[in-house]
């Protein structure tokens, strides 16, 4: 009922969870906030299942984690807000783009996922964060993929962007473990998954 009512008005699962339940006098570490939806995309659901106690040590961990995630998904949401934004002579696309964006944000596990992009967008360039730095970067890598390409109608601008997001992510790994081999066949299936599970034409 929480999970629904979170999708529902937008507020964070412990904004909803004090509603019904009160405020814990206590704080928490905030590890210990995260609900079972957030701790499954980071991968630590099931080790909170089997291991309370190890959870419990590990938590900074979880957070550091956590964190690592919320970058990863604002810098690529930014980047693929910005390029839908930008869309020229294509209205009707860009209509049926921005619905599915909005609504990609509302089912996040990210509170306010949506309010976060909008805000940084609209804001001046000189305060952007972090992630909208970066997921300015991406955007534009993107375009120029597509222009390189000769896409003229930019119909793999939003594949190139997850792509070059996963690009990011295998450099990362391997400057943290240059022995760690990934696989280019995961890479491209997890494109080609991403592409099917969307509905609408991108």
């Amino acid at each position: 009922m929480l999970d629904f009512e979170v999708k529902l008005s937008g507020k964070s699962f412990n904004a909803v969870k004090e509603q019904y339940f009160g405020k814990v006098r206590k704080s928490l570490h905030p590890a210990y906030q995260l609900n079972p939806y957030q701790l499954k995309c980071i991968g630590w659901q099931n080790y909170k299942r089997i291991s309370f106690n190890g959870f419990l040590q590990k938590r900074e961990h979880v957070l550091k984690d956590w964190k690592q995630f919320v970058h990863d998904e604002l810098v690529t949401h930014y980047a693929l807000f910005l390029c839908i934004a930008h869309l020229e002579n294509q209205n009707e696309r860009q209509k049926e783009l921005m619905t599915w964006f909005i609504r990609k944000c509302w089912t996040s596990p990210i509170p306010a996922m949506y309010d976060q992009v909008q805000n940084a967008f609209l804001g001046r360039y000189e305060d952007l964060k972090d992630w909208a730095a970066e997921g300015t970067e991406l955007g534009r890598s993107a375009w120029r993929v597509c222009l390189k390409t000769m896409d003229i109608d930019l119909d793999s601008l939003f594949l190139n962007i997850l792509f070059l997001k996963a690009l990011t992510k295998i450099d990362d790994k391997k400057r943290h473990n240059p022995k760690r081999k990934v696989s280019q066949k995961k890479l491209y299936n997890k494109v080609k998954d991403t592409k099917r599970h969307v509905k609408i034409q991108i």
